[in-house]
C-alpha cells in the first residue's frame, strides 16, 4: 500500500482545516492533516516531516501566509503551496516567483479549492481558470455557457444513490470536470471527459435531424468499469461510473432515474442549455423580401347565383296540418311485436296455399294447364 499524502494546515480559525476535509471526502481521498496556529509552527513541522502539501490562511498571528509559503520554500521544493486570502496578493511576481502555488481570495468557489487540493495531492501544475471560452474555428458551436452547479449537486447526489453506482461527474462538451461524486479516484476523469466531450457535442448536429432537443444516453461496457453518459442539453452531459459486474444491470435504473434527474436539471440550468453562438458566424441575415409592384387584374364576374330548393319550413304548419296529421296516425294500426308479426304472417301463408276442393287456395286442372303448371296431354285420373 502507497504511502498517504500529508497535508500541513496552519489557521489560527479553524476554517481552513474543515475545508481541506470536506474537501477530501468529496475527492474521496485519504490523506493525513495536521494541523497547526500559525506560520512558526508550520515552519518547525516542515523541518521535522515530509509534507506534500502547504495549505494556509492568508493571515496568520505571526505573518501572512504568502510569507509564510516565501520561507517554507527552501525547506521543501516539492511541496505544492495553497494559499487562501481575505485579499489580492500584494504582488503578482512575488507570488509567480515562489513557485507551484495556488492563491486563491475569498470568496472563493468551493469548486476551485476542491481542483486546487487534487491538482496539489496528484502533482499536476495548478490550472485553476477555467477553459478560455472564445469562439475558435476547432469548436464551430461556439462558446460553453457557464452554468451554477450549486443546485444541481444535490440532484447530481440523489442520481448517483438512486442508481447505485461507484461515482459521477458533470462535465462540457469540451471535458472540462465541473462536479465529481462518489469514488472518483479509481477513474482518470480527466481524460474520460475529453473522451467523450466531442461525442455530446455531436447532438448540437443531431437534434435539426430528429427535431426538438434530443436525449442521448451512451453505454460503455468494460471489464473493469460500465459507464453510462447522459446528455445534459447541448453544452454539458453526466457520467455515472459502475464497477464492470453491476453496470449492465443497471440500464433500466439509469434510464428511468437518469432521464428524471436531467429534466429536473434542465429546469435549473434554463434556456442556455440549447442555445448556440455559431463560431465565425454572427447572426444569420434573412434575406429581405422585395415588395413586387403588381398590375392590378380585372375583376372577375361574379357567377349567377342558382336557386336551390328550399325545404319546407316545418315552424310554419297550420292547425289544420296538424289536426289532419292526428287522424292520419289514428287510423294507422297498433303497433306488434316482432313475435307476433310473423306468426299472422305464418298463419296467412299456410291459408292461402292450403289446398282443398273449393277452398280459396285450391286450383283446378283446367286452371293448371292455362298457368303452365301441367302439360296439356294430363288427364285426370
Amino acid at each position: 500500500m502507497g504511502r498517504l499524502p500529508r497535508i500541513l494546515v496552519a489557521d489560527s480559525r479553524g476554517e481552513v482545516a474543515g475545508i481541506v476535509r470536506a474537501a477530501l471526502e468529496l475527492l474521496n481521498r485519504r490523506a493525513i492533516v495536521v494541523e497547526v496556529p500559525d506560520g512558526e509552527g508550520a515552519l518547525d513541522e516542515i523541518d521535522h516531516s515530509i509534507f506534500d502539501v502547504l495549505l494556509t490562511d492568508g493571515h496568520l498571528p505571526d505573518m501572512t501566509g504568502l510569507e509564510l509559503a516565501k520561507r517554507a520554500r527552501p525547506a521543501a521544493l516539492e511541496m505544492r503551496l495553497i494559499v487562501l486570502s481575505d485579499e489580492e496578493p500584494p504582488d503578482e511576481e512575488e507570488v509567480s516567483s515562489i513557485g507551484s502555488l495556488a492563491y486563491l481570495v475569498r470568496p472563493v468557489d468551493a469548486e476551485k479549492v476542491i481542483l486546487a487540493l487534487r491538482q496539489a495531492l496528484e502533482g499536476e501544475e495548478f490550472n485553476l481558470e477555467p477553459e478560455a471560452l472564445a469562439v475558435t474555428e476547432e469548436d464551430p458551436l461556439g462558446p460553453v455557457p457557464e452554468i451554477d452547479t450549486a443546485e444541481l449537486r444535490g440532484m447530481l447526489s440523489s442520481l448517483l444513490s438512486d442508481v447505485g453506482a461507484m461515482a459521477i461527474f458533470l462535465a462540457d462538451r469540451r471535458g472540462r470536470l465541473l462536479v465529481e461524486q462518489g469514488a472518483v479516484g479509481y477513474l482518470d476523469r480527466e481524460k474520460l471527459g475529453e473522451v467523450l466531450g466531442p461525442s455530446f457535442a455531436a447532438n448540437a448536429k443531431l437534434a435539426p435531424m430528429v427535431g426538438g432537443n434530443p436525449f442521448v444516453m451512451q453505454f460503455y461496457n468494460g471489464e473493469h468499469f460500465d459507464i453510462y453518459g447522459l446528455s445534459l442539453g447541448l453544452h454539458h452531459f453526466v457520467c455515472l461510473v459502475f464497477e464492470g459486474s453491476t453496470g449492465r444491470g443497471a440500464f433500466g435504473s439509469v434510464l428511468h432515474f437518469g432521464r428524471r434527474a436531467v429534466d429536473e436539471m434542465l429546469e435549473v440550468i434554463g434556456p442556455k442549455a440549447f442555445e448556440l453562438a455559431l463560431a465565425g458566424k454572427g447572426e444569420e441575415k434573412r434575406p429581405e423580401k422585395r415588395l413586387e409592384v403588381k398590375e392590378p387584374s380585372p375583376p372577375k364576374p361574379e357567377p349567377t347565383p342558382v336557386a336551390q330548393p328550399s325545404e319546407p319550413d316545418r315552424s310554419e304548419l297550420s292547425e289544420e296540418d296538424l289536426s289532419e296529421l292526428e287522424k292520419l296516425l289514428a287510423q294507422a294500426p297498433p303497433p306488434q311485436d316482432a313475435e307476433a308479426f310473423w306468426s299472422s304472417l305464418e298463419a296467412d301463408v299456410e291459408t292461402s296455399t292450403r289446398p282443398g276442393p273449393g277452398g280459396e287456395g285450391s286450383l283446378s286442372l283446367d286452371e293448371a294447364k292455362e298457368m303452365g303448371l301441367l302439360p296439356e296431354e294430363f288427364d285426370d285420373i
